[in-house]
């Protein structure tokens, strides 16, 4: 399974109260190369953090400076320096990589009996419900 199925099936499964955790990596929100209306779709509810090693058991293990994560909408993999409107390493990336949650918001504090459950995706396997 790919990275894109990895998080994209995260986000699928998860409801509000969940953290998905992503590992150090680049995360595309497809594989089809052709599919320029792929997004990453928050949910409402969801958290999404990066900068995981892939081994952590508590979201403050976490070095989002040393271990980048990047959600990316290059689907080629062949985005150059050049940053112009009609260059064309672009012509195939998403129009939109991450795509807001709608509807009413999480509430900010969370009560201790609704803790969230936590989903690690490393960048090679599929993601693992920890509790």
């Amino acid at each position: 399974m790919d990275d894109a199925c990895i998080l994209q099936t995260a986000l699928t499964v998860a409801v509000s109260g969940y953290e998905i955790w992503a590992a150090v990596g680049t995360y595309k929100p497809t594989s089809d190369v052709n599919d320029r209306t792929a997004t990453f779709q928050l949910k409402d509810g969801v958290a999404l953090y990066g900068g995981f090693a892939g081994t952590e058991t508590a979201r403050s293990d976490r070095n989002p400076a040393a271990r980048i994560t990047i959600l990316s909408g290059d689907l080629n993999g062949n985005d150059n320096n050049t940053i112009e409107y009609d260059e064309p390493t672009r012509a195939e990336n998403s129009y939109h990589v991450v795509t807001g949650a709608t509807g009413q918001s999480w509430m900010a504090s969370p009560s201790p009996q609704a803790m969230p459950t936590a989903l690690l995706l490393p960048p090679t396997a599929a993601a693992d419900v920890q509790r």
